[in-house]
This record gives C-alpha cells, sequence and structure tokens, in this order.
C-alpha cells in the first residue's frame, strides 16, 4: 500500500509485519493495484512493484510514457492509435491491447 504524505515509499503488511521499499526516484503517482503487482508512475515512466515474501519488494522498469499517451487515475491510460482512442490499464502493451472509445458516448468522460 501507500499512504498520502509518503511520496516515496511502498508498504506491505504481512503476517503483522510492515515491510517497505525507499523509492529513489521522484514522487510515485498515479498507484494502482492489479493482480498481484502495484503499477505507478514517476517521471514519465511506468513502474511495477512485487513483494516476495517473506521481506523484499522488487520495484522494476515497465516502460517510458508515450509522447502522445494519458496517464489516467484509477491505473488507466489512454491514447489515439489510428485515429482512434483506445484505454488500457498500466500493465497492457499500449500497441496491441485496449478498448476503443468513442468520443460521442454518452456519460463518458476520461480525465486525467
Amino acid at each position: 500500500y501507500h499512504q498520502r504524505g509518503s511520496e516515496h515509499t511502498l508498504y506491505v503488511k504481512w503476517k503483522g509485519t510492515e515491510i517497505n521499499a525507499e523509492w529513489s526516484g521522484q514522487i510515485i503517482k498515479r498507484i494502482r493495484v492489479i493482480g498481484n503487482a502495484i503499477y505507478f508512475y514517476s517521471c514519465k515512466k511506468i513502474y511495477k512493484s512485487t513483494f516476495s515474501p517473506p521481506e523484499e519488494i522488487k520495484i522494476s522498469y515497465q516502460r517510458d510514457k508515450l509522447e502522445n499517451e494519458k496517464v489516467l487515475h484509477c491505473g488507466l491510460c489512454s491514447r489515439v492509435r489510428e485515429g482512434q482512442r483506445f484505454v488500457y490499464r498500466m500493465c497492457d502493451d499500449p500497441d496491441l491491447l485496449g478498448i476503443p472509445i468513442q468520443p460521442s458516448q454518452p456519460g463518458l468522460e476520461l480525465r486525467n
């Protein structure tokens, strides 16, 4: 988990013990749990964090933010590809996956 005010630390509570990992990069933003990993955005890059019991939190670089990509709240990204806007999870390959979104869909709003 991540606590507000701790922009450089990730925590895991396992069997009553709190384990933390200090992040040496810039402030952790746009954090989201997807599957058994935590994905976050920092300094125009997307990272993945996993817990390896009993006491190791691993943080690995996943990819750079693409030029025309928006990193949204709730672990989603969006970008225009071949004239169509696609929305996909931070963990997905932006060139292969995504749900096409029609800009005229009623009630649909993508916010940063």
